[in-house]
């Protein structure tokens, strides 16, 4: 039978294990140990870093029971980044309206809404924010590009500005 540790101990040894292993950030785990039960709390990335911390913690001696409370998936400072960088690249490219585009992050998915003049601006918002996004999650493009009026459309409304009178009476 192995001895008893403490609490503290348990704890110690638990998060000095988790900083070995190279692939976790065990900056985002958070561990509370009471009488051999270990819950662990905070953020990983996907599953596959789950499964490396569970791993992990059920070897550690004195370790009886694992409470897996982590969150998987992006974390939310993974988002505002994200969305900082995006905004950047659409700031950084002439050939985007500035203030027409929106940018939108939900759990590493971006979303780009709002309106320009041409198809050519709108693909320019997406090939920009579409660098920043690789690797890191996907990107819908949802802006719309404003109808260009036809000739017709043109001349009826000129004419329709001119046909207004205004009279004043003095």
């Amino acid at each position: 039978m192995q001895p008893v540790k403490s609490d503290e101990q348990l704890q110690s040894d638990v998060q000095n294990e988790l900083r070995r292993e190279s692939t976790l950030d065990a900056a985002d785990i958070g561990v509370m140990a009471e009488s051999g039960v270990v819950t662990l709390g905070g953020h990983v990335s996907d599953i596959a870093q789950q499964q490396v911390v569970e791993e992990i913690v059920v070897h550690v001696p004195g370790v009886q029971a694992v409470v897996d409370e982590l969150v998987v998936g992006p974390h939310i400072d993974d988002d505002v980044r994200l969305a900082r960088e995006a905004l950047d690249a659409l700031r950084r490219n002439p050939g985007i309206p500035e203030d027409r585009v929106r940018v939108i992050v939900h759990d590493g998915r971006v979303r780009l809404e709002g309106t320009v003049d041409t198809p050519a601006e709108r693909d320019a918002a997406e090939a920009s924010v579409g660098d920043v996004v690789l690797g890191r999650g996907s990107l819908e493009n949802a802006i719309d590009v404003r109808p260009t009026p036809t000739c017709d459309e043109v001349e009826t409304r000129a004419k329709g500005t001119r046909s207004h009178k205004s009279i004043i009476v003095l």
